[in-house]
């Protein structure tokens, strides 16, 4: 994925991670394993109305990982499937959600609602099974990347092999901190007046980055039909593959 694909994708899971938790009586679609410990502290105290929430979601995660995972198996060898398309059905899952809960303002379907929300960033995890990168959905292990990264400049210490750079461009883990705190900030500016209908907002830009990634898609697409098609020395065969990578990139 292009690099400022991998920021917004990350603000989205900031944004939708708000949504959920201020409409939704703290329920966490993206990082859904912080729904035991808010669970945990509701038995502490006393439950509330959408607390079983925080158990369901787990399951429904998992299975909608599963989805995304089958989803691009069976499609990333197609023009318009792998990443784009996954990015297409997660506007198209936030699209539904935001359009009912505005002509449903009442609580009746929000349980069902929140639960589409955890699909959908379930989908977007499973991306990070297949592209490499870093994940959007959580950022504990960015921020230690981050500070991690920080100890090495400060105290010139060897960056260990793992994380030296392949020379494909990637966001900075704190660009990517930041792009996070940013879509929190704003749901939670838009979400007192919106509730689940905000959704609308990354859908929109879900929508967008699909598009950007589907010529990516098409062109890798071509790389490995040529491949395939080719007869030539090795030498020839790098060199076609590293035209075709810039143009991809």
């Amino acid at each position: 994925m292009k690099a400022s694909t991998i920021l917004y994708l990350t603000a989205i899971a900031g944004f939708i991670d708000t949504v959920t938790f201020i409409s939704v009586g703290g329920l966490f679609a993206a990082h859904v394993t912080g729904n035991f410990v808010v669970f945990g502290a509701s038995l502490a105290n006393s439950m509330a109305e959408h607390d079983y929430l925080k158990l369901i979601a787990f399951p429904v995660f998992i299975i909608s990982i599963m989805f995304g995972a089958f989803i691009f198996g069976r499609t990333r060898n197609k023009k318009f499937g792998g990443v784009s398309l996954l990015l297409f059905l997660q506007a198209l899952i936030f699209v539904i959600v935001s359009v009912v809960a505005y002509v449903f303002p009442s609580h009746i379907f929000q349980a069902y609602l929140a639960l589409m929300l955890v699909v959908g960033m379930g989908i977007q995890n499973s991306l990070h099974r297949y592209v490499p990168g870093p994940m959007t959905t959580v950022m504990t292990g960015t921020v230690m990347n981050w500070s991690a990264a920080q100890a090495e400049k400060i105290f010139k210490l060897p960056v260990p092999e793992a994380k030296i750079s392949s020379g494909k461009p990637q966001p900075q883990a704190g660009w990517m901190i930041a792009s996070f705190a940013l879509g929190c900030l704003v749901a939670g500016f838009v979400t007192k007046e919106l509730a689940l209908s905000a959704s609308m907002i990354p859908a929109l830009l879900l929508f967008v980055l699909s598009m950007v990634e589907f010529p990516r898609e098409v062109a890798k697409l071509t790389v490995q039909t040529k491949l395939k098609n080719v007869s030539t020395p090795s030498d020839q065969i790098t060199k076609l593959v590293s035209q075709e990578q810039a143009i991809i990139d």
